[in-house]
């Protein structure tokens, strides 16, 4: 089975990240079975996720490779999104948002709103125990890399909030064209202005009237897939592939969206949205078992969960069907398989 993979570049980026903070990151890579091999052809978007979770255990700072200005506590982007599901609307969840970051520890930045030119932009500033010059020291010494991630993360969080793509009419970055790895063109194609003095995203007005569409029992699942779904980027474009797997992985149960609701959610029918997948050597029924698939994996190491539960969070109706699916997918059943990765015998199926 295809199995969608982050580009190699932004996984050395990762370990670079990790080394110039003197994190020693040998027993992980053991660990998740990565070799030198592995960071070189990129690695599948669930082993990344996992390896950034485990460099953020080991670094102490959820924010890690993002833009905080200090050490962000482990814990605090679950409490930050509990806060943010109470908002009413996307101006609501961004302003709590920035409310989070003056309290929580660690952040010196936090993100801001205000209209411009009849726009709602979205920026970078700072906290109310820092400077603006400050801020632009902090700018300063921190990496493209961070500043463009961090822009990213507050989009992705703002869309997942929203359950739908907001549309982006403008980027403003501090640092120079052709400065960081990912493609900023992917994230807004036209009103792209660098080397500015703040780092801000675009919106039109509208947006900040979306209501919030999660709740408490969507957490879970956006959550299990964190950071990787909000912090990434594709190195060229966001292709329709990718469009309709971040609209899976929003609920990966009973609730999956059918082609037709994701076809509607992204503007074309769905005989257009079959085409585009095709011809990107895709399809909606592939992409839903690869979702199924990394979820399946990232809860079947919950030791907590059975493999019947797993089956349900699954959305399978009987966990007979669960069983089959998976063994079709690895070749092995979810008993075999925890077992042989994880040294744990669960529930026999």
């Amino acid at each position: 089975m295809f199995t969608p993979k982050v580009p190699a570049a932004l996984v050395r980026h990762l370990l670079d990240e990790a080394k110039q903070n003197g994190i020693d990151y040998s027993d992980a890579l053991a660990e998740l079975e990565l070799t030198p091999d592995d960071m070189k052809a990129g690695l599948p978007s669930f082993k990344y996720g996992q390896l950034y979770r485990r460099l953020i255990f080991l670094s102490g700072d959820e924010w890690f490779g993002m833009f905080s200005g200090g050490k962000v506590p482990v814990g605090a982007f679950r409490l930050m999104c509990l806060t943010l599901l109470t908002a009413g609307n996307i101006r609501q969840a961004l302003e709590l948002a920035g409310e989070f970051a003056e309290v929580c520890k660690g952040f010196k930045v936090r993100y801001s709103i205000d209209e411009y030119h009849g726009l709602a932009r979205v920026f970078i500033s700072p906290v109310r125990t820092s400077s603006a010059e400050e801020l632009d020291q902090l700018q300063a010494n921190a990496t493209p890399e961070q500043l463009l991630t961090t822009l990213v993360a507050g989009h992705q969080l703002a869309c997942w909030l929203a359950g739908t793509s907001l549309p982006i009419e403008g980027l403003r970055l501090s640092f120079g064209a052709g400065e960081t790895i990912q493609s900023v063109r992917s994230l807004c194609e036209q009103d792209v202005q660098y080397n500015q003095p703040i780092n801000a995203l675009l919106y039109p007005l509208s947006v900040l009237n979306r209501p919030v569409v999660q709740n408490h029992q969507n957490l879970p699942d956006f959550l299990r897939t964190a950071p990787y779904q909000i912090v990434t980027q594709d190195s060229s474009q966001i292709s329709t592939t990718e469009k309709v797997r971040a609209l899976l992985n929003k609920d990966v149960g009973h609730n999956m969206p059918s082609a037709e609701q994701v076809a509607e959610t992204l503007n074309m029918s769905v005989t257009t949205l079959r085409r585009h997948l095709a011809d990107e050597n895709s399809a909606y029924q592939t992409l839903k078992d690869e979702c199924r698939l990394e979820a399946a994996i990232q809860l079947l190491a919950c030791r907590d969960l059975t493999n019947v539960m797993v089956a349900e969070r699954l959305g399978f109706d009987e966990p007979s069907a669960f069983f089959r699916a998976f063994k079709k997918w690895t070749g092995m059943t979810p008993g075999q398989y925890r077992k042989k990765h994880l040294n744990v015998d669960m529930q026999c199926e």
